[in-house]
């Protein structure tokens, strides 16, 4: 038995340094493509960035377009499975609540990425270093603004929306302890369903954000784009993890009843 726990140790320290060795490998691969391609990247680089800068606004309303017409589109089709739901009889019933869920998360989902494109691209207009790029940012601050006011809305009516389909959730969208009180309004199906999600989203974006930070390094090493995203991807990762291990060991107490 011990023989076999110290082969089974002495594995999992063999795939970790393969593992390693394979990182090592495909980093040193991708640092020599970028220093080979080095000269191209940049000026690709400098292009996209100089042309989104100068078009901040006009993507900024497109996507303000495109915000409040998916919201709308998603609004109305999640309305309309819950007025079917009113109507029809109890054996549609999962077929329209799988309906109404598919709509209202794409609702979800589209207008949160639209909030975070809409920043980024915001992003671009930065630095200021002439007047009339000065004149195309304040211009911009109105669609940046009217995106953002569309996706906030959009996100307070789905909640409004399904609290009319389900009377039994509790919490306002726009209060700060809306997700507690929301959690605990859930019956233990929901909240399995939730507990889950989150662990595959902690496990993915654990991954996701160290290799992020690993872009991050040579990016800052092949075309000196600053320390800030190396810098707030290593605090996003520790905090993340910090969060994990101190509300894992709270729970562990609860769990023990110490």
């Amino acid at each position: 038995m011990r023989e076999k726990k110290a082969e089974k140790k002495m594995n999992s320290y063999l795939k970790m340094i393969l593992f390693m060795c394979l990182g090592g490998a495909i980093g040193a691969i991708l640092g020599g493509s970028l220093i080979f391609w080095e000269d191209g990247m940049d000026g690709f680089l400098q292009a996209a960035s100089g042309w989104i800068g100068r078009n901040v606004t006009a993507i900024l309303w497109v996507f303000t377009a495109a915000t409040a017409v998916m919201s709308l589109v998603c609004y109305r089709q999640a309305e309309r499975y819950i007025r079917r739901m009113d109507e029809e009889d109890d054996s549609l019933m999962e077929e329209l609540d799988r309906g109404y869920e598919l709509w209202s998360s794409a609702g979800m989902i589209v207008t949160s990425i639209f909030m975070c494109l809409s920043m980024v691209i915001f992003a671009f207009g930065f630095p200021v270093e002439e007047k009339d790029a000065a004149y195309r940012l304040l211009w911009s601050v109105v669609p940046f603004l009217a995106t953002i006011l569309a996706c906030v809305v959009y996100q307070i009516a789905a909640v409004k929306q399904l609290r009319r389909k389900d009377p039994s959730k509790k919490g306002d969208a726009a209060d700060l302890h809306f997700e507690k009180e929301w959690i605990e309004s859930c019956d233990e199906a929901e909240r399995m369903v939730v507990y889950k999600s989150s662990y595959k989203t902690f496990t993915m974006m654990k991954t996701f954000l160290m290799i992020l930070l690993v872009i991050a390094m040579m990016g800052q090493l092949s075309f000196g784009t600053g320390m800030a995203a190396v810098v707030l991807l290593a605090v996003a990762n520790i905090v993340m993890l910090s969060v994990y291990s101190v509300y894992s060991l709270r729970f562990q107490k609860l769990k023990f009843g110490e």
